[in-house]
């Protein structure tokens, strides 16, 4: 189907050939392209809002709440930790972390998790910086997206 015979459809009128798995070949420049799951795409917008709540003066509880306020779970691991020889306070997770209030220059790792019934689960984390004048976000100083967790067996009340 379409101009460029990839064998794919042309379902949105975007001018690319779709696979039906969920990649897209674009006929301007052939090249091939994985979309993101619906998943993915939440844990990102999670993500961010996790990392704008990591501000100087920040409590544990209100980034929690932010996280869950954005789609997102807490991942057991953990939502917000310190970075050093493994996981380090301050630990912002399920069941820990209510009162730890973020300092200027902590450098954390910031957690989202997402699970979809139909998707799997997504998790993703980054490497950041609590900026010192606390007028913005954190600083994002690593990237560091790791593959979805999938399939998984949800259980009731896991998916969003």
């Amino acid at each position: 189907g379409g101009r460029g015979g990839g064998g794919g459809s042309d379902r949105d009128g975007d001018g690319d050939d779709h696979d039906g798995h969920g990649a897209r070949a674009d006929r301007r420049s052939r090249s091939l392209t994985r979309l993101r799951p619906t998943a993915a795409l939440r844990a990102g917008r999670v993500l961010e809002a996790v990392v704008g709540a990591c501000r100087p003066g920040a409590v544990g509880a209100h980034i929690r709440r932010t996280a869950i306020d954005a789609g997102g779970s807490i991942p057991a691991d953990g939502l917000v930790y310190g970075i050093g020889m493994g996981v380090e306070p301050p630990v912002i997770g399920p069941d820990v972390g209510d009162g730890v209030v973020l300092e200027a220059d902590m450098v954390l790792a910031v957690c989202a998790w997402v699970a979809d019934a139909r998707e799997g689960g997504w998790y993703e984390r980054r490497l950041v910086r609590v900026v010192p004048d606390g007028n913005g976000p954190a600083e994002l100083i690593g990237s560091e997206p790791l593959p979805p967790v999938g399939p998984v067996t949800l259980r009731r009340g896991d998916a969003q």
